[in-house]
């Protein structure tokens, strides 16, 4: 808790003078940054508020069919051009469905040669309500528990009658984190000098 805290305030700072974070209006998604792969197995969700508005911050898993069932996508392969060409292939879906439940399949190519998949929007809990008083507000908070899939924020900027104004969305990908490589002194062929020292600390600590 305490490292979170800490982060997020330094976080704060950064965001207050940085540019490069998806932004629509008065709604700015300042994590996760769009289009970005993240090894983690959590999710830290802010947002920068610059003027007294209310938004509506919805975190979605984007799943993918498997016959009858919905699975987490297969990420492995995708690179962040390929998610500026999935949010993209999103965005269009959405607005031609009038709906943000189902992507259409777009024609363009990723980096491994297939080409973008439909994909089915997946809730991640409510969605939360945060109201700006000011001209700067933020809105934190970490999900925890993330599998590798991929990922959407989608932030809504609301009118005093709750109409939809405005919506930015940032997605991502969560893959597994890489498994550390650690190198055996005791185990590993050594000549010379190291396997002296190998002798050496066997004799110490036997």
């Amino acid at each position: 808790m305490k490292r979170l805290r800490q982060f997020t305030a330094v976080l704060f700072v950064v965001l207050m003078f940085g540019t490069g974070f998806a932004f629509a209006g008065a709604a700015a998604i300042v994590s996760p940054a769009s289009n970005t792969i993240i090894y983690s197995d959590s999710l830290l969700v802010s947002v920068k508020v610059t003027e007294p508005k209310t938004v509506r911050i919805t975190a979605y898993e984007e799943k993918q069919a498997s016959g009858d069932s919905l699975v987490s996508a297969n990420v492995s392969a995708i690179t962040e051009s390929d998610l500026a060409i999935i949010a993209s292939a999103k965005t269009e879906g959405t607005a031609a469905e009038g709906s943000a439940d189902m992507a259409t399949t777009a024609s363009a190519s990723l980096s491994d040669g297939s080409t973008v998949k439909s994909y089915t929007s997946v809730a991640m809990g409510d969605t939360a309500s945060y109201t700006c008083n000011s001209s700067l507000g933020f809105y934190t908070k970490q999900i925890n528990d993330v599998t590798p899939g991929l990922y959407r924020i989608q932030v809504e900027t609301v009118d005093s009658e709750g109409g939809v104004t405005e919506v930015v969305q940032s997605m991502v990908a969560v893959k597994a984190k890489p498994v550390e490589v650690k190198s055996d002194i005791f185990q590993a062929p050594q000549t010379g000098a190291l396997q002296f020292l190998q002798t050496l600390l066997r004799n110490i600590f036997r």
